[in-house]
């Protein structure tokens, strides 16, 4: 069985019979409570949140979910069907993000997929490098199990897709790596990505502000201007 924990006031996810029928259960909260959350986060699967209850303050919203379930999908649903505030809620750390008019059926296949993602992502992984336990490049070391990066010990907080895109930067060193190779890498391990390559800039911009990359640090992420980004190493690994 897989426990869902639902944002939503009003109790509408769509799909939600056929997922019960499929072993999911639904918990849901009227509103996003800090003490409840943390007492039932070991059992929650997954987490489904309604647009209409974080519209207001989407980006800390979504950004304090993750930040209390960062190896569990996170699902926005019924949300406008706006291209900015798509890519504002994925950069803020939601995994997948459904429209208000999509359609029951492709609503729930949607949410499997994601629940099935993650779940191979905490057992085996997808590459070797996910199955690595730790990847270390000199004071960086990289949990792929948990999305987990630290530098000199300090834990720092990327989202999933920021994680996945420094990652699929090491797996290609010495490579340039094009915008639309990032949005498809991130296309094939979480489903739908927006195409707009503002997006990556975006990752890449939030990753090295995060991690505080720059001629100091071991390696930065370069850009080729017109062709995309590579790793470049201040010093050999």
């Amino acid at each position: 069985m897989k426990n869902v924990l639902v944002f939503d006031s009003q109790s509408n996810f769509p799909g939600k019979d056929a997922l019960i029928n499929k072993g999911y259960h639904f918990e849901y909260l009227s509103e996003i409570e800090p003490t409840l959350v943390k007492s039932v986060r070991s059992s929650v699967s997954g987490v489904l949140v309604s647009f209409d209850l974080i519209k207001l303050d989407i980006v800390s919203f979504i950004r304090k979910i993750k930040t209390a379930f960062a190896d569990k999908p996170l699902i926005i649903y019924s949300a406008d069907d706006d291209g900015l505030n798509t890519i504002l809620m994925i950069e803020a750390g939601a995994d997948e993000v459904l429209s208000r008019g999509m359609n029951t059926r492709e609503a729930q296949a949607r949410v499997v997929k994601q629940f099935n993602i993650f779940q191979q992502l905490t057992s085996f992984g997808a590459t070797q490098l996910l199955q690595a336990e730790c990847i270390h490049i000199h004071e960086f070391k990289l949990y792929p199990n948990s999305y987990e990066i630290k530098k000199n010990e300090e834990v720092i907080e990327l989202t999933p897709r920021e994680f996945f895109t420094l990652l699929f930067l090491y797996e290609n060193r010495g490579k340039i790596v094009t915008r639309e190779d990032i949005i498809n890498e991130l296309k094939n391990t979480f489903g739908k990505t927006s195409d707009n390559k503002r997006i990556t800039d975006m990752f890449i911009s939030n990753i090295r502000n995060k991690l505080g990359l720059d001629c100091s640090t071991s390696f930065n992420i370069a850009t080729v201007r017109g062709r995309g980004y590579y790793l470049k190493f201040n010093n050999s690994t």
